[in-house]
């Protein structure tokens, strides 16, 4: 079953150019099939990031193996990932997720399997800036504890 995009993911300028038969229509596919979604799961998903669909299939390729190997997780755990923050579908790793996940590693001095339990717990994590939300937030229960 495909999606039937609505009118508010119509309206996003990135998807004009996009064609469905080409582009959106595999990309739902094979999200789909892979985070083990329903039809309803694959609505809320765009539905709540719907500028993830501007991305090519092999964006979306590429960093769902990325996910799996970063965060050692299953097909469950990165459909629960995406679930609770699809925006991580549209996350640049070069930019926002690798940056993030070295700042985590050595701040936190955690190792994979810890950085791993952490985002899947609390997968928000992933939306903060380092600057303006993280690095002080992490000093002040330093301070707090000292």
């Amino acid at each position: 079953m495909v999606l039937r995009l609505t009118p508010m993911v119509c309206g996003l300028a990135q998807l004009l150019g996009s064609k469905m038969e080409e582009n959106l229509e595999p990309t739902l596919y094979w999200l789909q099939n892979k985070l083990k979604l329903d039809y309803a799961g694959l609505i809320n998903l765009v539905e709540k990031h719907p500028s993830f669909l501007g991305l090519s299939l092999e964006s979306h390729k590429e960093r769902v193996t990325w996910l799996h190997l970063r965060l050692v997780l299953d097909d469950k755990g990165l459909s629960r990932l995406v679930e609770k923050h699809p925006r991580v579908l549209g996350d640049s790793i070069e930019h926002n997720l690798e940056p993030k996940l070295a700042w985590l590693n050595a701040r936190l001095e955690l190792d994979d399997k810890g950085i791993s339990k952490l985002v899947k717990t609390l997968p928000s994590l992933l939306n903060y800036n380092i600057e303006q939300n993280l690095e002080p937030k992490l000093h002040g229960f330093k301070r707090g504890l000292i």
